[in-house]
């Protein structure tokens, strides 16, 4: 991946986000109960789709031609590739073209990039986020300075495996099928970034939650909610982000589980869902 830092694009420095729990914030908890779709297109972009896919030969910094190009949309027949070129180095360069739904300028806009587990040169309308290895802790990048609400342009570029002759697009079926599950976050500036909970006294009689706020952006007053399956009220409060906010939840006939806790600050709401074993997830895109 060294080769990829010699191509020029303009830079910028978009703020890498530290690793967080996996979640996907609504607007509230009204939102989340209506089943609806909607909000879900209206919060997430996904870059799936058509990819268009290109082979690309670089020389002294320069990109000198496309050799191959190929989208969704073509069939997967054989290819050949004639990339045994001293002095050259040859790329794949995946790109799309998207549009933020309702953008909304005061909002903030983090590309997810968890999908991807190997090292890439991404850019967001030709200005370079670097080299991005989602193996280590970054998954996510605030580009809310790189977007608009229309055409933005989106490329991801890997190297091309060494090799005289390709027979067909296996390969670049496999890398293009990677980028099917980035996507762009809308995020309100006031909210909590990460938190953590952890279960503790499970007996007949119940569980205690404990949460603690780990992260967060801009001045959110958060609270919480606990309701049954069948969306009874058992406990609500504030929560204080500078200490553990301890949760009881009473087993009982009247409260059937799941449970659920719902997160809340003044524009977004985080669910996560409770079992009695005291087993725990966020609530991501579907529920």
């Amino acid at each position: 991946m060294e080769k990829l830092r010699n191509i020029p694009m303009r830079q910028v420095k978009p703020q890498p986000l530290a690793h967080r729990i996996r979640y996907i914030p609504y607007i509230n908890r009204h939102v989340f109960n209506s089943y609806s779709m909607d909000y879900i297109n209206h919060t997430i972009t996904v870059l799936a789709g058509e990819w268009e896919s290109t082979v690309k030969r670089f020389e002294t910094n320069d990109e000198v031609s496309d050799v191959w190009e190929k989208s969704e949309q073509h069939d997967s027949g054989a290819v050949e590739l004639n990339l045994e070129q001293p002095g050259r180095m040859n790329q794949l360069s995946y790109q799309q073209y998207f549009d933020i739904k309702d953008f909304d300028d005061s909002k903030d806009y983090h590309l997810n990039i968890e999908g991807i587990n190997q090292p890439f040169l991404i850019k967001v309308n030709d200005m370079s986020l670097e080299i991005v290895d989602t193996t280590q802790t970054i998954i996510e990048f605030d580009v809310t300075p790189m977007i608009n609400g229309r055409n933005n342009k989106i490329e991801i570029i890997t190297d091309f495996q060494s090799m005289e002759v390709a027979n067909d697009s296996a390969e670049i079926d496999l890398q293009m099928d990677l980028c099917q599950s980035l996507y762009i976050l809308e995020r309100a500036n006031d909210r909590i970034q990460n938190f953590e909970i952890d279960i503790k006294g499970i007996n007949q009689h119940g569980l205690t939650l404990q949460l603690q706020i780990l992260d967060i952006d801009g001045a959110p007053i958060p609270s919480f909610m606990l309701v049954d399956a069948e969306a009874r009220i058992i406990l609500e409060g504030d929560i204080d982000i500078d200490r553990v906010t301890s949760i009881h939840i009473p087993f009982s006939q009247e409260g059937p589980p799941p449970f659920i806790l719902y997160i809340e600050t003044e524009h977004e709401t985080i669910v996560h869902r409770i079992e009695v074993n005291g087993k725990h997830e966020p609530v991501t895109l579907t529920h």
